[in-house]
């Protein structure tokens, strides 16, 4: 058995070809669905400022910076849409794993079985939507890195400082 101690990047790994297996193999034919059309034509039409105007007249002002960000980085093309999305699922989980981790640190094999089952759960049925629903997992990692830094911020006293401020931003 591979030892997670001396190989803290085997698990994190194995999580991102878990979750390319049950996602990402059909990324390459997935196109835009749903409100990702909606997004896509602000954009597409007005540039930024359609696109600001979509995320504030919907009531997620701050949605606009995360889309805009992707925009700048993938473009309109759909493929980076959802590689986008997968790699922030795979952050997701990999930060989730690494809060189990940090609060039941005697359990690794329950862990990873619960990291697992949170890759592959179908609870959230959208991930082909990856314009739209992207900054769903987005946030979910932002979550799970605020909880890693509370937690470190109460064991470390000589960093609490540092890690609170992460923990809040």
């Amino acid at each position: 058995m591979l030892n997670y101690r001396r190989h803290p990047w085997f698990f994190p790994l194995a999580l991102l070809a878990v979750c390319i297996l049950a996602y990402g193999l059909q990324a390459p034919w997935l196109g835009y669905y749903l409100d990702d059309w909606i997004i896509l034509a602000a954009y597409h039409s007005h540039g930024v400022q359609g696109l600001m105007e979509y995320a504030f007249l919907g009531n997620r002002p701050l949605v606009f910076w995360l889309w805009w960000l992707g925009f700048q980085i993938l473009g309109e093309a759909p493929l980076g849409w959802q590689i986008w999305a997968l790699l922030w699922r795979w952050a997701t989980v990999t930060a989730a794993y690494y809060t189990l981790q940090l609060l039941w640190e005697n359990q690794p094999r329950r862990n990873a079985a619960i990291a697992l089952l949170f890759a592959v759960y179908p609870i959230f049925k959208q991930q082909s939507s990856a314009l739209t629903y992207s900054f769903h997992w987005i946030t979910f990692a932002l979550y799970f890195f605020s909880l890693i830094a509370m937690i470190r911020a109460t064991r470390t006293r000589s960093h609490y400082l540092v890690w609170s401020v992460a923990g809040v931003l």
